[in-house]
């Protein structure tokens, strides 16, 4: 799953039909894993069958350790 969590923003978005690659996994197990984010919200579609995203939905960010921003000093 990291695979395509992290393969999605260094690109902005992919094709679905890259799943297999970007993961390195046989295509059907690409394609469970690419709907399991999709299903979660991690990954974002306009339609089931075009290019997908990275997005964070808000329930998801306690799972999600981001890089801290320093505060800016003042």
């Amino acid at each position: 799953m990291r695979a395509l969590a992290s393969g999605g923003p260094a690109r902005g978005e992919f094709e679905r039909g890259e799943a297999s690659r970007i993961t390195r996994l046989p295509d059907p197990s690409a394609r469970r894993v690419l709907k399991s984010l999709t299903d979660e919200g991690l990954l974002a579609s306009i339609t089931d069958k075009g290019a997908v995203w990275l997005r964070f939905p808000v329930q998801a960010l306690d799972t999600f350790s981001l890089v801290s921003i320093p505060r800016a000093r003042g």
